[in-house]
This record gives structure tokens, C-alpha cells and sequence, in this order.
């Protein structure tokens, strides 16, 4: 059975209630998880900027060679 036609059938009387508290569950857990997200997002806009990560040994050398200061073959 599809979800449209499952949809579009009736349910049973006797499920009208378990469906109002599945239904209000999944809004609660939404709302939960909504909320989390948007403090989440208000965290990382005030939060400072990382500090910049120290470069390695290769990252240096690999400066020091485009910058001119250090010969081609010299390791």
C-alpha cells in the first residue's frame, strides 16, 4: 500500500486516538529538535573565530621556496 492511499483510506475508529498521540509526539520531538538546532545556530554565529592552525614543516619549507629564501634543492 502506498503512502497516498493510505492516506486517503479512512482509519479505523478505533485509531483515531493513537494517531492524535503519535501525531503529538512527533510535534513534540520536532519542536525539541528545532529549538536545539536554532540555539545551536545562535552558539556558533557569537562564538569567536577559530586560530588559525600553525603550519607544518613541509607547509613552511614549500613557503620558504616560493617566497625565494631557501634554493631548490637544498633539503
Amino acid at each position: 500500500m502506498s503512502a497516498k492511499a493510505a492516506a486517503a483510506a479512512p482509519p479505523p475508529a478505533d485509531s483515531s486516538t493513537a494517531l492524535i498521540i503519535v501525531g503529538v509526539v512527533v510535534a513534540i520531538v520536532a519542536a525539541i529538535l528545532l529549538q536545539a538546532y536554532l540555539q545551536h545556530r545562535r552558539m556558533v554565529a557569537n562564538a569567536p573565530p577559530r586560530p588559525r592552525k600553525k603550519p607544518g614543516a613541509k607547509q613552511l619549507k614549500r613557503e620558504k621556496l616560493k617566497q625565494g629564501l631557501r634554493p631548490a634543492g637544498d633539503d
